[in-house]
């Protein structure tokens, strides 16, 4: 008989383990049922795959690495797979519906390019400073837009997957600048596309009213 490769039965072991542990405990399920996919779609990503072994320079199975090696593998492989642990990140909509913060980082806020806003600001006056960040503590995309003609009076851009409630399904975009702090909302459809469609056009909207107030106190447009 074939003997299992010990990397595979550890998993086996562990997954039996965890599978018990989420019979006896009911409560605990949502969370240990996620880990069980992320380490079976990971066994199914390694398996039949060849990996240098950072020690001898050979091309060895997984289950003969290093166990340093290993960890640096599968750390690499989960930051890469962010949504290999099943539920609702397998799922926009329902992501959106459990946590829309999250759904807003991982589905929307990619759609957020440094090109995709200067296209949708062509007929206004302001363009993206650089490519604006992601804050995962506070979750929101932030970035600067200079107007042609008046580039040390930049305008401060925030947008968010929530509002008045973390996680309240609703999109959220302000402007800062000279004249004070700008904002509006819209109901997140939990189509990624569309949303980031729906940033794009709540900016431009909160640009314009911007300019209306340019022109109201006489100052830069």
């Amino acid at each position: 008989m074939e003997q299992m490769p010990k990397e595979s039965k550890e998993m086996e072991d562990l997954r039996t383990k965890v599978i018990k542990l989420a019979h006896q405990n009911p409560d605990l399920r949502p969370h240990l049922l996620p880990l069980l996919r992320t380490a079976k779609l990971f066994e199914d990503a390694i398996k039949g795959r060849k990996f240098r072994n950072p020690e001898t320079g050979n091309q060895v199975e997984f289950g003969s690495l290093p166990a340093e090696e290993q960890k640096r593998i599968r750390s690499q492989w989960v930051k890469k797979n962010p949504r290999g642990s099943g539920g609702s990140g397998d799922d926009p909509k329902q992501m959106m519906q459990d946590d829309s913060d999250k759904y807003f980082a991982e589905h929307v806020s990619g759609g957020l390019t440094k090109k995709s806003l200067s296209d949708a600001l062509k007929d206004t006056e302001w363009a993206p400073r650089g490519k604006g960040s992601y804050d995962k503590q506070r979750q929101f995309v932030s970035l600067l837009l200079d107007h042609k003609d008046h580039k040390k009076l930049p305008m401060h851009v925030v947008f968010s997957g929530s509002h008045y409630t973390k996680g309240d399904k609703t999109g959220y975009v302000s402007v800062e600048g000279r004249h004070g702090h700008h904002d509006d909302t819209f109901k997140l459809s939990g189509n990624p596309e569309q949303d980031a469609k729906a940033m794009h056009k709540t900016l431009k909207e909160l640009i314009d009213d911007y300019k209306t107030f340019d022109k109201l106190y006489d100052n830069p447009k």
